[in-house]
């Protein structure tokens, strides 16, 4: 496996990735409680009794954005025989020195077999090399297998954003979670 700079992702390449969603049986309970004079905000893993499945839309725009993103040349991808294995998209965000993943994805008939590490390594190597303090990501608190991978990878949770989808993340269940994983400066 070859991991390199990205130079082209497509809605075809996205497409031949394969699916680009999740199953989990778990979530991310958030909860939050107000009064006038303390704020809590809790985040508890909770049992599903169905599971939830979720499914990303493929959208155009999202593509326009990633070549964009592109050409910025933080993003990688992991290939094998020149198939496209799996992307990270990165964004740097120079006025607060972070490195942003805005797309994660491994083919599903490469996950769980090294692919992710690798690529989330290359990811923190290139990171360091250019002299980024951290590594971002947003993700889903019903997103419990990739909040799960990105925990194993060191990264940590950033922040809860309750209105980042709609004016009613919390109740329609799904909420955004930042998690973020802090580099030494050696």
């Amino acid at each position: 496996m070859e991991i390199k700079v990205l130079k082209r992702y497509t809605l075809e390449d996205q497409r031949e990735l394969g699916e680009y969603g999740y199953t989990t049986f778990e979530k991310y309970k958030v909860k939050k409680e107000e009064t006038a004079c303390k704020t809590t905000i809790t985040v508890e893993l909770v049992h599903l009794e169905e599971a939830y499945v979720k499914e990303y839309e493929k959208d155009a725009a999202d593509f326009d954005k990633y070549e964009q993103i592109l050409s910025y040349g933080f993003s990688l991808g992991a290939f094998a025989n020149n198939e496209l294995l799996g992307v990270a998209i990165c964004e740097p965000y120079y006025w607060n020195n972070t490195l942003f993943i805005w797309n994660f994805h491994v083919s599903g008939r490469h996950r769980r077999t090294g692919v992710g590490r690798r690529l989330m390594q290359a990811v923190e190597e290139l990171a360091r090399r250019e002299g980024f303090r951290v590594i971002g990501l947003e993700t889903q608190n019903t997103n419990v297998p990739a909040v799960q991978f990105y925990k194993s990878c060191g990264y940590e949770l950033g922040g809860i954003d309750l209105s980042y989808y709609t004016n009613d993340d919390v109740e329609n269940g799904e909420v955004a979670i930042t998690m973020k994983k802090k580099l030494d400066r050696t």
